[in-house]
């Protein structure tokens, strides 16, 4: 009966055209196959939520135990895995620095940035934060009370995000502009700067002169290339011409 409840579950889920979400419960149990060899199963899969660059699926077990995977919404051909493990670095970061302890962040479990898994796409596992998931209503508000109590709840998520922005912009033990990225040692240092459209602007920079230098630079070869590739020059070649 539990599998056929986890195949009803997983042919309702949102996912990517690529992704086995099959697999992803295999890549997931085989994670704590060490710790619980007996009998560990998923017994159920859901949707946690989803954004514009990832899918998250929330899986409970037999043991109780509640994981947090998210799937990359890039394919092979536009994901970079580079991105994606300074991604991952930058969530380890927070938690375990000690510097925003009002941050609540996932513990990251494990994670693949392959296509070869049995999930056929790179995923993430994490603890699962408690919480609820915020949903603006679109629709307008019928009475008054209801007006209400939908500008109070969007006062109090504005507020919410404010002091999380408030907490990340602390001061950090860095000297470069970049992306946080683990070395081989394990260390926090600060790798090429990515955007969270996983672009890479190279880096890391000694100071911001140096980034908005290489910015100009690369959109002056930009402009260059454009004017060779034209075929015809509108400036006039002749006074008479003016």
């Amino acid at each position: 009966m539990e599998s056929q409840g986890l195949e009803e579950q997983i042919s309702q889920l949102q996912k990517s055209d690529w992704v086995d979400l099959h697999g992803l419960i295999i890549c997931a149990t085989q994670h704590f196959i060490n710790t619980e060899p007996h009998g560990l199963r998923c017994v159920s899969i859901s949707l946690l939520g989803w954004g514009s660059f990832n899918t998250v699926y929330k899986l409970d077990f037999s043991n109780d135990t509640e994981v947090a995977a998210s799937i990359s919404c890039y394919d092979e051909d536009n994901f970079n895995p580079e991105a994606k493990r300074s991604e991952i670095s930058t969530m380890s970061f927070v938690r375990e620095s000690g510097l925003y302890p009002d941050v609540p962040v996932p513990k990251v479990l494990a994670f693949d940035l392959t296509f070869t898994n049995p999930a056929c796409a790179p995923y993430v596992l994490m603890e699962v934060v408690p919480g609820v998931t915020v949903e603006l209503e679109d629709n307008k508000p019928n009475d008054a009370d209801a007006t209400s109590k939908s500008h109070a709840r969007e006062l109090a998520l504005v507020k919410a995000l404010a002091n999380l922005q408030a907490s990340l912009s602390k001061p950090v033990p860095f000297d470069k502009i970049g992306s946080i990225a683990t070395d081989t040692d394990g260390k926090y240092v600060v790798g090429p700067l990515m955007e969270m459209d996983q672009e890479c602007w190279d880096g890391p920079f000694e100071s911001i002169q140096d980034f908005w230098r290489l910015q100009l630079q690369e959109a002056m070869l930009f402009a260059l290339k454009e004017w060779v590739n034209i075929e015809t020059d509108n400036f006039p070649r002749d006074l008479e011409d003016l």
